[in-house]
């Protein structure tokens, strides 16, 4: 497998209390808050208890907030698809973002009640189907094994959900994907989400870059170590 990584989605997920209300004002202030946290956006969209602020490619964001339960239970979530620039950039579009929810809702403190962070990336490989790849590279395993299926085998992979190690704080669970993509067989899909299982301290910041550079360095580090038996540098 090449190391030449292409980002195709990352988003940070966040559950709060209290609850922001939404309601015409809101989501007109809202707006503002965006532009002048330094954000532009292409249009909005609105669904009942949600509103979408989003941005069109090549520079795709959408700003979702939602109000799953009010007045106590309430969702930010950020995310880019189809992304075609560095991660950083990102991080820089997620802190604007949660710096206009709080402007426009400054119900502090808030309390993060869950927060999941995912980055799912490409990888090019070496040889005709990702698969096989995987399948006889990195696992060793002979391909008239799959044989048993008596059918074309059209992709696959391997998945893992490890939990933090004991005894480290927050509690955490890592959902790791590696496998052929399906819309393009000669590519190998990735996709690494971060769960946080139990709630934070109320006042924990919500620090989207650190959490996002934290999924990104496990991907850096052990996600491509575990990889390394197929990666061509």
């Amino acid at each position: 497998m090449k190391r030449d990584r292409k980002l195709i989605h990352v988003g940070i997920d966040y559950i709060v209390s209290p609850c922001p209300a939404l309601n015409p004002q809101t989501r007109l202030s809202f707006q503002q808050s965006i532009l002048d946290s330094g954000l532009e956006y292409t249009n909005t969209t609105e669904d009942g208890n949600k509103f979408i602020v989003f941005r069109q490619p090549p520079s795709h964001l959408e700003i979702t907030v939602i109000a799953l339960n009010p007045p106590h239970i309430g969702q930010l979530l950020v995310v880019s698809e189809d992304q075609n620039r560095p991660l950083n950039v990102f991080c820089d579009d997620a802190e604007a973002a949660v710096q206009a929810f709080h402007n426009n809702w400054p119900l502090s403190p808030y309390q993060i009640m869950g927060c999941d962070i995912c980055i799912r990336e490409l990888h090019e490989t070496t040889s005709d189907h990702a698969f096989k790849e995987l399948w006889e590279d990195h696992l060793h395993q002979p391909s008239e094994s799959l044989s048993t299926f008596n059918r074309p085998i059209l992709g696959g992979g391997l998945r893992f959900i490890a939990n933090s190690p004991p005894g480290e704080h927050p509690t955490t669970r890592y959902d790791i994907k590696i496998e052929s993509f399906i819309d393009d067989s000669k590519k190998v899909f990735i996709e690494v989400q971060l769960f946080y299982i139990e709630p934070l301290p109320l006042g924990e910041p919500f620090s989207p870059s650190q959490r996002l550079l934290q999924v990104n360095q496990f991907i850096e580090n052990q996600v491509y170590s575990f990889m390394k038996g197929v990666l061509v540098t």
